[in-house]
C-alpha cells in the first residue's frame, strides 16, 4: 500500500513572525479517505498546496 508521508513539516509565510505549521509528521495510507476541518485562515488550503508542492519549503512530504 502507498502512504503519504510528511516528516518535520515547519512553514510560515515570508515577512510573519508566527508559523503555520511547526514539526508536523504524520503518515497517511493513500487510500483512507480524509477531511480538514477548521476555521477560516487556519491553513487548510496552505496544507494541501504544501502536499501538492505549490509552495516551496524545507522539510519532506
Amino acid at each position: 500500500m502507498s502512504q503519504i508521508q510528511v516528516t518535520d513539516l515547519t512553514y510560515g509565510y515570508e515577512g510573519s513572525f508566527d508559523t503555520v505549521f511547526e514539526n508536523v509528521s504524520f503518515g497517511i495510507d493513500a487510500d483512507w479517505k480524509l477531511g480538514l476541518i477548521g476555521r477560516n485562515g487556519k491553513g487548510k488550503t496552505t496544507f494541501l498546496n504544501l502536499l501538492r508542492e505549490k509552495r516551496i519549503y524545507p522539510g519532506i512530504a
